[in-house]
Protein backbone atom coordinates (compact mmCIF):
# COMPACT_ATOMS: atom_id res chain seq x y z
CA UNK A 1 0.00 0.00 0.00
CA UNK A 2 1.15 3.42 0.29
CA UNK A 3 1.96 3.94 3.44
CA UNK A 4 3.87 0.80 3.49
CA UNK A 5 6.13 2.63 0.21
CA UNK A 6 6.30 6.02 2.29
CA UNK A 7 7.55 4.06 5.56
CA UNK A 8 10.25 2.18 3.50
CA UNK A 9 11.41 5.73 1.58
CA UNK A 10 11.64 7.14 4.89
CA UNK A 11 14.46 4.72 5.79
CA UNK A 12 16.10 5.25 2.83
CA UNK A 13 19.07 7.40 1.67
CA UNK A 14 20.89 8.23 -1.36
CA UNK A 15 24.16 6.41 -1.78
CA UNK A 16 26.06 9.22 -3.52
CA UNK A 17 24.68 12.96 -4.40
CA UNK A 18 25.11 16.14 -4.22
CA UNK A 19 25.20 17.71 -0.26
CA UNK A 20 24.58 21.74 0.39
CA UNK A 21 25.55 22.90 3.62
CA UNK A 22 25.25 26.23 4.78
CA UNK A 23 29.48 26.34 4.17
CA UNK A 24 29.93 24.36 1.07
CA UNK A 25 28.74 22.73 -1.70
CA UNK A 26 29.62 18.99 -2.70
CA UNK A 27 29.14 17.34 -5.80
CA UNK A 28 29.47 13.98 -5.45
CA UNK A 29 28.98 13.15 -1.39
CA UNK A 30 28.99 9.84 -0.12
CA UNK A 31 26.28 9.45 1.95
CA UNK A 32 26.68 5.95 2.81
CA UNK A 33 29.95 6.83 4.61
CA UNK A 34 27.52 8.26 7.47
CA UNK A 35 26.46 5.18 9.24
CA UNK A 36 23.71 6.72 10.26
CA UNK A 37 20.61 5.07 12.66
CA UNK A 38 17.07 6.36 11.34
CA UNK A 39 14.24 6.68 13.64
CA UNK A 40 11.02 7.23 11.72
CA UNK A 41 8.06 8.69 14.27
CA UNK A 42 4.94 6.78 12.79
CA UNK A 43 2.24 9.34 11.74
CA UNK A 44 -0.26 9.29 14.05
CA UNK A 45 2.63 11.10 16.65
CA UNK A 46 4.24 13.48 14.12
CA UNK A 47 1.09 14.39 12.09
CA UNK A 48 0.03 13.05 8.61
CA UNK A 49 1.39 16.55 7.14
CA UNK A 50 4.38 15.64 8.47
CA UNK A 51 5.24 12.57 7.85
CA UNK A 52 4.33 13.16 3.49
CA UNK A 53 6.07 16.69 3.56
CA UNK A 54 8.11 17.27 0.43
CA UNK A 55 11.13 18.98 0.51
CA UNK A 56 9.81 22.01 -1.58
CA UNK A 57 7.11 22.80 0.63
CA UNK A 58 9.55 21.77 3.95
CA UNK A 59 12.24 24.76 2.38
CA UNK A 60 8.84 27.36 2.37
CA UNK A 61 7.90 26.91 6.05
CA UNK A 62 11.55 25.28 7.51
CA UNK A 63 11.26 26.73 11.01
CA UNK A 64 7.41 26.08 11.15
CA UNK A 65 8.49 22.66 11.03
CA UNK A 66 11.37 22.97 13.02
CA UNK A 67 9.95 23.89 15.98
CA UNK A 68 7.43 21.29 15.16
CA UNK A 69 9.53 18.42 15.57
CA UNK A 70 12.40 19.69 18.20
CA UNK A 71 10.44 17.92 21.24
CA UNK A 72 10.92 14.32 18.92
CA UNK A 73 14.33 13.10 20.07
CA UNK A 74 15.46 9.65 20.23
CA UNK A 75 17.00 8.97 23.88
CA UNK A 76 19.82 6.87 24.19
CA UNK A 77 22.09 6.24 26.84
CA UNK A 78 26.04 6.74 26.99
CA UNK A 79 26.75 3.08 27.22
CA UNK A 80 24.46 2.65 23.76
CA UNK A 81 27.99 4.41 22.16
CA UNK A 82 30.96 1.91 21.18
CA UNK A 83 33.01 4.10 19.21
CA UNK A 84 33.85 7.43 17.25
CA UNK A 85 35.16 7.90 14.74
CA UNK A 86 36.90 11.40 14.26
CA UNK A 87 38.69 12.91 10.97
CA UNK A 88 41.49 14.25 13.08
CA UNK A 89 43.25 13.38 16.59
CA UNK A 90 43.11 17.28 17.49
CA UNK A 91 39.21 16.95 17.31
CA UNK A 92 38.97 13.67 20.36
CA UNK A 93 39.68 16.38 23.15
CA UNK A 94 36.77 18.55 22.51
CA UNK A 95 34.46 15.92 21.56
CA UNK A 96 35.20 13.91 24.99
CA UNK A 97 34.03 17.28 26.92
CA UNK A 98 31.01 17.67 24.99
CA UNK A 99 30.10 14.10 25.62
CA UNK A 100 31.19 14.09 29.00
CA UNK A 101 28.98 17.08 29.85
CA UNK A 102 26.09 16.22 28.13
CA UNK A 103 26.23 12.48 29.73
CA UNK A 104 27.34 14.34 33.43
CA UNK A 105 24.45 12.81 35.43
CA UNK A 106 25.05 9.04 34.06
CA UNK A 107 28.39 9.31 34.37
CA UNK A 108 28.30 10.49 38.41
CA UNK A 109 25.09 8.29 38.71
CA UNK A 110 27.22 5.17 37.49
CA UNK A 111 30.33 6.04 39.00
CA UNK A 112 32.13 6.35 35.62
CA UNK A 113 35.68 7.01 35.75
CA UNK A 114 36.03 7.52 31.98
CA UNK A 115 34.19 7.65 29.41
CA UNK A 116 33.40 4.32 28.14
CA UNK A 117 33.76 5.07 24.35
CA UNK A 118 36.57 4.28 21.75
CA UNK A 119 37.97 7.17 19.98
CA UNK A 120 39.51 6.31 16.70
CA UNK A 121 40.90 8.71 13.33
CA UNK A 122 40.02 7.68 10.16
CA UNK A 123 43.72 6.66 9.48
CA UNK A 124 43.83 4.73 12.54
CA UNK A 125 41.07 2.38 11.22
CA UNK A 126 42.92 2.63 7.69
CA UNK A 127 45.74 1.05 9.31
CA UNK A 128 44.63 -1.02 11.96
CA UNK A 129 41.56 -2.67 10.28
CA UNK A 130 41.51 -2.16 6.63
Amino acid sequence: SFYYSLNLLAYSKNYEGELITKNKRYKNYRFSDEREWRFIYEPNVIGEDLFHLTYENYEKNKSTYNKRVASFKVKFALTDINYIIVKKESEIEELYLQIQEIFSDEIKHKGLKRIPINFFTNKQIIKDFL
